[in-house]
């Protein structure tokens, strides 16, 4: 099963994901796959706020730091685990993004963005086969300019892994000023007004 969260920046998706995965974890140990890359301080202090948060919370935690090639853990899960991924836009960033010292902007490529949708795509499918996994990501275009071929190369494939995602996906939730918005699952239709 995938569950798909998508927001603003400091929307509460993130804290709507936690929550939703200690809904279906329960008492189990609860995967979190943390996908920030660990760049400078500022992210350092980040990530041990949040490991040091989801110890505290009561539940059981296991933090997996995989900044790429999330395909390469999915067989230290058993099956009926529950994983939460957050999130897929560092995941996107890493991937698209890597060793771009070297090949400079490798994204141009159209066979090089291929190949990194297909991995992700591949990755979550394979994450999610026998697990529920939630999934994270950032709403980061909303019809702005885009200036640079890694932003517009970035933006245009986030919004085709959300949409492929969303296809795939049991629930989807979209994460507004802290309240989520069910967009996809049982009754989503009912609770939305249609206008004609």
């Amino acid at each position: 099963m995938i569950i798909f969260i998508t927001g603003g920046v400091r929307s509460g998706k993130s804290s709507f994901a936690e929550t939703t995965a200690v809904y279906y974890g329960g008492q189990t140990l609860i995967h979190y796959i943390a996908t920030s890359a660990r760049q400078d301080g500022e992210m350092l202090h980040r990530i041990k706020r949040h490991v040091d948060d989801r110890e505290r919370s009561g539940y059981r935690w296991k933090t997996w730091e995989q900044a790429r090639n999330i395909h390469e853990i999915e067989y230290n899960f058993e099956p009926n685990s529950v994983i939460l991924l957050d999130c897929l836009t560092n995941l996107l960033t890493n991937e698209l993004f890597y060793g771009w010292e070297e090949k400079r902007e490798q994204w141009l490529q159209k066979d090089y963005r291929k190949g990194v949708y297909k991995k992700i795509i591949d990755g979550i499918i394979a994450l999610s086969e026998e697990n529920t996994l939630i999934v994270v990501s950032n709403e980061v275009n909303y019809g702005m300019p885009l200036r640079d071929s890694g932003t517009y190369y970035f933006a245009q494939m986030l919004g085709i892994l959300h949409q492929d995602i969303v296809q795939k996906s049991d629930w989807v939730y979209q994460v507004e000023q802290g309240m989520p918005i069910l967009r996809k699952g049982p009754h989503a239709l009912e609770k939305q007004s249609i206008l004609f």
